[in-house]
This record gives structure tokens, sequence and C-alpha cells, in this order.
């Protein structure tokens, strides 16, 4: 028996009723399709959640369209879509969002470096701050001559204030530096090999440096005294020095060239490999050359004492071991 299309229709009514509330039940992340008859409606997959821990997120599972048809058949990319009672096929659901995929847990912060000692701060690396306490500990070179007021000065026009000379000693040349720094701790003649840790203690102690030039050595090779009791020297004043401030910079001459000294080289040699055994993370010790370049005839007054144009040299090589540590 043919029916008119108009029976037809209030046939299927109730079951495109029933299929209606039936995907009204679904889950909220997925988008039903009504039709009459018509090629079912995509369905939108949901976003898949975060991923956890840096993994990639799942993608979702879309649901299936629907169209006024029997079911077709979803698939897990986005579902198809039901036919539609016609027999015309519904069209194929959108797929899934796939989920975002998580985000890596951030790494772990490094340790903050650790630096040469001292008080944290100034030039990288270096752990200066505030007003550096320099000593200038050595002999007649360095109370009697120019390089002393020839440094301070070099580090004014570099824009390096923030330091202090410090001493027991308050003595030397103006060098036509006006005003400059003149705290030091030296003594004509010193001979190091001599000298007992309880006067490097006290010394060490009444002015605590922060960083020490020392230029110590050249007294004992003029009289005659054995290269093993100047490196004793040496690390007896670095013990005491350390001892007030594990920190210390020490700043190490190479001897200045000496007139008839030939183990003025010797000795230097020895000093490369001594700063070498010495040096540590926390204390560094840094050899600063005061020999190559220097002419014992036309930079010294008398083969020992610096004059003005050695003055200027050995200025310029302290100078330039020492600016790194105090620039900002």
């Amino acid at each position: 028996m043919i029916r008119s299309r108009a029976s037809l229709a209030v046939l299927v009514a109730p079951l495109y009723m029933a299929l209606s509330a039936g995907a009204c039940s679904s889950s909220s992340s997925d988008v039903s399709a009504s039709a009459t008859g018509s090629a079912g409606t995509a369905a939108v997959g949901a976003a898949g959640s975060f991923g956890v821990s840096g993994s990639a997120g799942s993608p979702a599972v879309g649901s299936a369209g629907v169209a006024n048809g029997v079911p077709a058949g979803g698939d897990s990319s986005g579902g198809g879509a039901f036919a539609g009672a016609s027999g015309v096929a519904g069209a194929a659901a959108v797929a899934g969002v796939g989920g975002t995929a998580g985000t890596g847990g951030s790494g772990g912060m490094g340790g903050t470096a650790a630096t040469s000692g001292l008080s944290a701060g100034g030039a990288e690396g270096s752990g200066l701050t505030g007003t550096v306490q320099i000593m200038v500990l050595g002999s007649s070179n360095e109370l009697l001559t120019c390089w002393r007021a020839l440094l301070w000065q070099k580090l004014r026009v570099a824009g390096i204030n923030h330091f202090d000379f410090v001493g027991g000693v308050t003595d030397g040349p103006d060098c036509g530096v006006a005003g400059y720094d003149k705290d030091l701790q030296a003594q004509s003649g010193l001979i190091i090999s001599n000298l007992m840790a309880s006067q490097f203690a006290a010394w060490f102690s009444a002015h605590p440096p922060q960083v020490i030039l020392m230029h110590f050595g050249g007294a004992d090779l003029l009289a005659n005294m054995p290269i093993a009791g100047v490196l004793k020297g040496y690390t007896l004043a670095l013990a005491q020095a350390r001892m007030v401030n594990p920190h210390v910079h020490l700043l190490i001459a190479q001897h200045t060239p000496q007139s008839g000294q030939a183990t003025v080289v010797e000795l230097n040699a020895d000093i490369l490999t001594w700063a070498t055994q010495n040096t540590t993370a926390a204390s560094p010790v840094s050899p600063v050359d005061l020999y190559t370049g220097l002419d014992p005839v036309k930079d010294f007054s008398d083969g020992v004492h610096l004059n003005a144009a050695g003055s200027e040299k050995v200025a310029s090589r302290w100078f330039a071991a020492l600016a790194p540590l105090l620039e900002p």
C-alpha cells in the first residue's frame, strides 16, 4: 500500500523525537545534529585535555553526527554521521580536535656560580665590591719610585674610584700627581726571607687587604740570599693574609730587572710555578710580569730602582692586572 508523503512524515516524527532526546543526554563535548531526511551535520570533536608533565595531550574522540536516519556508526577520530531515512548518507563528522601538547616542566635553576671569594660584586667573578682595600707590599721600588702615583692616576682616569690603598706607611714622592693615596706597606732594603709570620700577621691584621700587590725579593738577591728563601717568604705572607681574609687576591710581581743579577730570571720562572701551586678559586694568585720589556739601563736610575720611564711601564702592568678586578 502506497502512503502519501504527509503520512510518511507523521510516522517518522516520533522516531526523530526519540533520537533527538538521546542526543541531548550525550556529553557536553558533543554537538548534536538535527535534520529531516537531509545529510547529518558534522559533529565537532571536543579539544583534548592539556598534556601532563610535558606529554602531548590525547586527541578527544569526536561524537557522531546525527541525522534523521539510522546510525551508520562513528569512529574514534570524530565519528561518522548517521544515515538519513531517505537513504542518503549523512556527511562525515569533523574529526575531534587533538589535545594541546602539554608544556614541558621548567628546568631546575642552576646554582649561582661561585665567585673568586671576597665580598660579592665588582667585576664579574672577582668578588670585589664597595671600597676595595689594596695593599702595596714590597721594598724600595714601592716606597721611593713613582709607579704607585701613576697607578692611582690611571685608575682614576679610567673612572675607577672605589679603592683605597692601605698600610702602615704613608710616604712617597708626589711625581706630579697631587693628592694621591700614599698608604702602603714597604721598607727600603727589606729582605722577605728574614720576615717572620708574626710580622705579616701584624701588617694584615692592622690593615686587612682584599687585594695585595706584592713585589718582593730583589733585596734578597742583592744580598745573595737563596731563591728558596724568597719563595718561602711568599708562602708565609700568603698564609698569613688568608688567615685575615680567606678570599684575598694576591697579585705577585715577577721581579723587575736588576743589573748584574741573572738570578732574577730564575726567580721569575719559579714565581710562575709558585703561583700555579698556590692559587685557589677562593683566593686567587695571579703573576704580573714586571720584567719583560724593561731595560736595566733606560728604565732604571741605578740599575735597580725605577726612573720615570720605568715607573710608567710598571704602573701600566699593574693597571692591566688590577683594573679588570675593579671595573663594574
